[in-house]
């Protein structure tokens, strides 16, 4: 039983870790984000908001944002080319570093 009372805080002082730096990370990307797309395009508006809709469609951006699929599909192929999500199904996209952080 000693040995399992060390190592249970040792492991919860570990998790702590994990999610407090995970925190951090999230906020500088965050951060990141409002510097590099400040302005008032729909492309700008959603790559400040890819913390809260990391894993989308392109009809979710309808929604989202109030835009016609034209304008969504516009979207993904900019923040595509941009290197901020990628494809993870046909239809699906994820925002890639906001997944790097939690894995």
């Amino acid at each position: 039983m000693g040995r399992v009372a060390h190592v249970l805080p040792r492991r919860l002082q570990t998790q702590a870790e994990t999610s407090y730096n995970r925190t951090h990370e999230l906020r500088d990307l965050q951060q990141r984000y409002e510097k590099e797309y400040p302005g008032s395009t729909s492309t700008d508006e959603f790559a400040r908001q890819l913390l809260q809709y990391p894993y989308f469609t392109a009809p979710d951006l309808v929604e989202y944002l109030g835009v016609s699929r034209r304008t969504a599909y516009k979207i993904v192929d900019n923040l595509e080319a941009d290197g901020l999500i990628e494809e993870v199904t046909g239809k699906e996209y994820k925002a890639v570093d906001v997944f790097d952080i939690l894995k």
